[in-house]
């Protein structure tokens, strides 16, 4: 978070006055806000976001075992999240 509320670099072109939203992750979930420092970064984020170009990656950490073991066959049917990977048990 500190890093996000100090300013960019001196000679940093078309900076804004605050972070602007740029796109809002996982409204119907808890949420995740994406915001940018500069102008082009807000456009070039609002355009992927408008084209869906965008890729999203999304890690999670746990305390204790999931319910659910990523890439553990016996979970039976784990097609819905076959792109899951436990990092460690």
């Amino acid at each position: 978070l500190p890093f996000v509320l100090k300013p960019p670099p001196d000679g940093t072109h078309n900076v804004l006055a605050i972070p602007e939203p740029a796109h809002r992750l996982d409204k119907g979930t808890s949420g995740l806000l994406l915001v940018a420092k500069t102008r082009p970064a807000l456009s070039n984020l609002s355009a992927q976001f408008r084209n869906r170009t965008i890729e999203k990656t999304y890690t999670a950490i746990c305390y204790n075992v999931p319910a659910i073991i990523p890439n553990d066959p016996t979970n039976g049917n784990d097609d819905w999240h076959d792109d899951w990977q436990c990092i460690d048990k």
